[in-house]
């Protein structure tokens, strides 16, 4: 079983989780919202659980989930960084163009015409600057992106938004799926004018500019 965003769960069902947690195969749970149905837990069954972290600027609605269901998962936890994470901001992120090529490629392993390979170069090194920026990492080009203010008080460049890994294949997919109705940059412009918080159109609109890209006003 997937819990997506499991801090942002009520904490009844955390409550209940936490018991769940404590079972193992052969053991017996009894749904109180069934009429007490016991249910046998299989071999082979587990949880697996996201949680995004807590951060002042973001992801609001998060409860801070209690040390007592944290250490119900042991040491199986694991935090997940965006894909070139470390990578300085002038290098290539390969792990990106791999993603964004593997998302569009047939199977011969070409793009399809709407694309090209500079497009996906620029759209790979503009997601995973968006994706530093958003999670704060500084380096060489990192204060390009974000004001003095935001330094200063130790807050990313992007609050709200990023062009993220799923995003990123999303935009490129779309693309590809047009039959050539729909450019790169249009659908990199539709993405930015969907951002409804104001400074982070204007950084992602200057990260994506930077590559390159012509976004439409």
């Amino acid at each position: 079983m997937i819990l997506d965003e499991v801090n942002a769960m009520p904490p009844e069902f955390l409550k209940r989780l936490n018991r769940i947690l404590q079972l193992r195969p052969g053991d017996t749970l009894n749904v109180q919202e069934n009429a007490g149905r016991p249910v046998q837990i299989a071999k082979g069954f587990a949880i697996l659980a996201t949680a995004n972290e807590q951060t002042p600027h973001r992801y609001r609605g998060l409860d801070r989930l209690s040390a007592e269901l944290v250490n119900r998962f042991g040491a199986n936890s694991y935090r997940v960084h965006y894909p070139d994470t470390g990578r300085d901001y002038t290098e290539f992120p390969v792990e990106n163009a791999l993603l964004a090529a593997a998302s569009v490629v047939d199977r011969r392993g070409e793009l399809p015409p709407s694309i090209t390979v500079s497009e996906l170069q620029r759209v790979s090194r503009a997601a995973f600057i968006s994706q530093q920026v958003f999670a704060g990492a500084h380096g060489e080009g990192f204060d390009t992106f974000v004001s003095t203010e935001r330094e200063i008080d130790g807050r990313p460049g992007l609050e709200e938004s990023v062009l993220a890994p799923r995003t990123l294949v999303a935009v490129l997919q779309k693309v590809a799926g047009s039959a050539g109705t729909v450019s790169l940059e249009r659908a990199l412009t539709r993405f930015v004018e969907g951002v409804m918080h104001r400074e982070d159109r204007r950084v992602l609109a200057l990260i994506l500019e930077g590559q390159g890209f012509r976004l439409s006003r």
